[in-house]
Parts: C-alpha cells; sequence; structure tokens
C-alpha cells in the first residue's frame, strides 16, 4: 500500500511539473505578445 501511495505522489509532482511548464510558457508568450505590441503602437 505504502509503495503505491508512493507511486502515486510521484506521478503527481510530474503531473505538476508539466503543468507548471506550460504556465511558464503560457505567461512568456503573453509576455512577448505585450512587447511586441506596445512596440507596434509606437511604430503607428
Amino acid at each position: 500500500m505504502r509503495e503505491e501511495f508512493r507511486r502515486a505522489t510521484a506521478t503527481a509532482n510530474s503531473q505538476l511539473a508539466a503543468v507548471n511548464e506550460v504556465v511558464d510558457l503560457t505567461g512568456l508568450s503573453s509576455e512577448l505578445l505585450d512587447t511586441v505590441a506596445g512596440y507596434v503602437s509606437k511604430v503607428k
């Protein structure tokens, strides 16, 4: 039983890490979009 719990915890942790990676990527891309939008509006 304890081994199953340990495995489930490891799985949950890796899923959480994957979610955090995706969140980092979306945060990064939205920052990039904001920067590009700001640059474009200055050029106009």
